[in-house]
């Protein structure tokens, strides 16, 4: 094997296990969000939740799932990509 091919063979190794991390991490940011929006003091089901989510009025669970568990969700995503972005920023910085 030349030089050449072994560092194509292994680029491409590390983009495919960068590929399927992200994926991973954002299978598991889609199942917590789903977690957190329907898990609380009142444990609301899966399509109560959906229906505030597409903006339907349901009795109890609109005013909780969508004023305040979605805004806590929003915000904690935004600090949780900030938190990312600036590691990843220092890291590049400091190397």
């Amino acid at each position: 094997m030349s030089g050449a091919t072994a560092v194509r063979t292994g680029r491409t190794r590390r983009a495919r296990r960068r590929r399927i991390g992200i994926a991973a991490l954002a299978a598991l940011l889609v199942v917590l969000a789903a977690s957190m929006l329907m898990l609380g003091k009142t444990v609301y089901p899966i399509d109560d939740v959906v229906r505030v989510i597409i903006g339907q009025d349901v009795p109890g669970a609109s005013f909780t799932v969508g004023t305040l568990r979605i805004p806590r969700l929003a915000a904690g995503a935004l600090a949780g990509i900030a938190f990312g972005i600036a590691g990843s920023t220092f890291q590049t910085l400091l190397r």
